[in-house]
């Protein structure tokens, strides 16, 4: 968490807030298409092990996330919110549009909010934007 801490600081110094997202990869689609055990499959032999990293990393964040007291960096788990769908992967990452749609869509049910607040806070108290060179 890290990066994390890194980017709350940078967000913290433009006084903005940070929103983060663990977002699905072929390694946490569940079920998988024909298509995507096919690219599974040739993942695997190209980077042994990579599959059950990304699962680990995700079962860790998810478990740090809900444990009590715990007071650092959030971070939205979206790995299986496309599980259900249809065949989204092109390979590893990357998708097809509709899926692609159904993140941007929860991603901006989270970020609307957030925007609305700076655009009231901006509208109270407007400051230009001034670029500094180093």
């Amino acid at each position: 968490l890290k990066n994390r801490r890194l980017a709350d600081a940078t967000a913290a110094g433009l006084g903005i807030p940070m929103l983060a997202y663990w977002q699905p990869s072929l390694a946490t689609r569940n079920p998988r298409s024909a298509v995507e055990s096919r690219l599974a499959g040739e993942a695997a032999r190209a980077a042994p092990g990579e599959e059950q990293f990304v699962r680990e990393v995700g079962s860790d964040l998810r478990a740090i996330m809900v444990t009590p007291g715990y007071r650092g960096p959030r971070i939205t788990d979206l790995s299986t919110i496309l599980n259900g769908q249809r065949s989204c992967f092109v390979d590893n990452v990357d998708m097809v549009e509709g899926c692609n749609a159904v993140i941007a869509s929860r991603i901006a049910a989270g970020a609307i909010p957030v925007l609305q607040e700076l655009a009231a806070r901006e509208r109270l108290a407007p400051r230009p934007f001034q670029f500094r060179r180093p």
